[in-house]
C-alpha cells in the first residue's frame, strides 16, 4: 500500500520510540501526579460549568476560514489556536479562549504572546519551558496519555471529563478545545475552519502530505522528527467526542465551509447566528 522507503521509515521510528517509552511514560506519570498540587490545577477547576447551557465556536485555522466569518462571530464565545493571531490586524474579532497543545507551536506562541488578546490563554504546561509564565490571562494544563511506539495506529477510546486534572491524549488542539468546552458546560459546540483536509499523514508542524510526497522529499535528516499520524487515527478522536456528546445531550455541529470532516452534522454558519 505504501512505498518501501515509507515502511522502512515507520519501522525506524518505532524502534526509536520503543527505546524511549519507559522513561517517557515515567515522566508523564510524575508530571500528572505533581500537577494536582499546582495553582494551574486550582484555576482550571474554577472553569467547570461556567458556560452551562451555552453555545461556543471552535475556530480551526483551515484554508476555508475567512475574515468575513470571523467578523460575524464578534462577541460570540470562541476557542482558537496556534497562529490565529496572524489575522488580528484584519478583524476586530478576538477569541475568548486561546489554546496551544503542540510543543512546536508553543515556540511561536512564546514569541507573540503579547499579541494574543484573549480572555484566557490555555497552554500546554510544556510552555513553561519556553519561558511563558502564568498570569491572570494565562493558565497551563497537563495533557496525559501513555507514550506509544506505534503512534500512527492511535485509536481514541476515552476523553477526560476533568481537564483540571488533565486533558486526554489528542492529535489535534481542536479536540482539546472540544474537551474544554464540555468541561465548561457548553451544550452546543460549533466547528468552523476545521477542514481536516489532510492527505494520508500530517507531520508535527501540521503539514499534510501523502506517501508519494515523502518519497519526493526523501527521508533526510530534516524529516528525522516527523511524527506520522494516520488520518484515521485523528478521525477516531473526533468520533470519540461525538459518541460522548451524543450520550450526554451535547450537540456538535460542523459549520466549516467544505473540508473533509464528515463525523458531525453540517449546518451553515448563517443559520446558527
Amino acid at each position: 500500500m505504501y512505498s518501501t522507503e515509507f515502511n522502512q521509515y515507520i519501522k525506524q521510528m518505532v524502534r526509536k520510540r520503543r527505546i524511549k517509552w519507559i522513561p517517557m511514560n515515567a515522566q508523564r506519570l510524575i508530571r500528572l501526579f505533581l500537577f494536582q498540587f499546582t495553582a494551574d490545577h486550582r484555576r482550571l477547576k474554577k472553569l467547570r460549568n461556567i458556560h452551562q447551557g451555552e453555545r461556543c465556536y471552535v475556530i480551526g485555522n483551515g484554508p476555508s476560514l475567512t475574515i468575513e466569518d470571523l467578523d460575524k462571530l464578534e462577541g460570540q464565545t470562541c476557542f482558537a489556536f496556534n497562529r490565529i493571531y496572524e489575522v488580528f490586524p484584519k478583524t476586530k474579532w478576538r477569541p475568548t479562549y486561546y489554546m496551544v497543545l503542540d510543543n512546536n507551536a508553543m515556540v511561536s506562541t512564546a514569541q507573540h504572546l503579547d499579541e494574543i488578546d484573549a480572555k484566557l490563554r490555555i497552554l500546554n504546561v510544556m510552555g513553561k519551558l519556553r519561558g511563558i509564565k502564568p498570569d491572570k490571562r494565562t493558565v497551563f494544563f497537563c495533557s496525559y496519555g501513555l507514550y506509544s511506539s506505534k503512534e500512527f495506529k492511535f485509536k481514541k477510546k476515552h476523553i477526560s471529563e476533568n481537564i483540571a486534572r488533565c486533558f486526554s491524549l489528542n492529535n489535534s488542539v481542536a479536540c482539546d478545545a472540544i474537551e474544554a468546552a464540555i468541561f465548561m458546560g457548553f451544550r452546543e459546540i460549533v466547528l468552523l475552519g476545521v477542514d481536516h483536509n489532510y492527505s494520508k499523514y500530517i507531520d508535527q508542524f501540521g503539514n499534510g502530505f501523502c506517501d508519494p510526497l515523502v518519497q519526493d522529499y526523501g527521508l533526510t535528516n530534516k524529516h528525522e522528527h516527523v511524527s506520522f499520524i494516520h488520518k484515521d487515527a485523528l478521525e477516531s478522536s473526533y468520533m470519540c467526542y461525538k459518541t460522548y456528546c451524543d450520550a450526554h445531550g451535547i450537540r456538535i455541529v460542523n459549520a466549516t465551509r467544505g473540508g473533509k470532516l464528515s463525523v458531525y452534522d453540517r449546518q451553515p454558519l448563517e443559520e446558527l447566528l
